[in-house]
């Protein structure tokens, strides 16, 4: 920042590849770039409604094209995946997947978890109408507040999102054909209220 300006180096031998200005004519931030591991080659760029895949080529960066029509958004993280996967991670709660630089779909664990309180709901009707007595309205508000996502970490399993509400979510790769990863567990870390920034698993 400012103006945004990419330098990527070979650090081994202490060369300046490229330089290129990744960010928007608007200047959208900028949040993440990261090479892709299976060509080195392509960096991928995420940031506010900001999401590019670029090749170093010849002292400069060249955009690839692909295929990608969504609402703009706020792009906080992303990791790569085996099998030429990579997952992208909104603020609004989206994940992302993209395969050989191809969309392929998105995940929402929220969406998910929504449906499974209102499959609860239809095997039981009598606990529909029923309001509780006393519940605290921090409580109330987290129910409706869409869960953001803020940090991305790869595992043999799938990946694990740390998310707003102080909640970890884990995805693991799926045997279904229709679907990549399915959500699997959540986890709640005791605190005050806060986003989950950053995460790492132990080797």
């Amino acid at each position: 920042a400012p103006d945004w300006t990419m330098m990527a180096w070979a650090w081994e031998k202490n060369k300046l590849l490229a330089t290129s200005k990744v960010s928007t004519a608007s200047g959208a931030s900028v949040t993440c770039t990261d090479f892709c591991p299976w060509d080195s080659s392509i960096v991928s760029v995420i940031g506010d409604g900001l999401l590019r895949f670029l090749r170093i080529q010849d002292g400069a960066t060249k955009p690839l094209t692909f295929s990608f029509k969504r609402e703009v958004q706020q792009y906080s993280c992303h990791a790569w995946l085996p099998d030429e996967r990579l997952i992208v991670a909104a603020e609004s709660g989206e994940l992302l997947l993209f395969e050989g630089f191809e969309f392929r779909g998105t995940l929402n664990f929220l969406q998910n978890q929504q449906q499974q309180q209102q499959q609860q709901s239809q095997i039981n009707p009598q606990h529909q109408h029923q309001q509780p007595q006393s519940m605290p309205a921090d409580l109330l508000d987290e129910e409706v507040e869409p869960i953001s996502v803020h940090s991305l970490v790869v595992y043999n399993k799938g990946f694990v999102c740390g998310c707003s509400q102080n909640t970890v979510q884990v995805f693991e790769s799926s045997d279904d054909p229709h679907e990549y990863y399915r959500h699997t567990k959540t986890f709640v870390v005791d605190g005050n209220k806060s986003r989950v920034t950053s995460l790492a698993l132990s080797p």
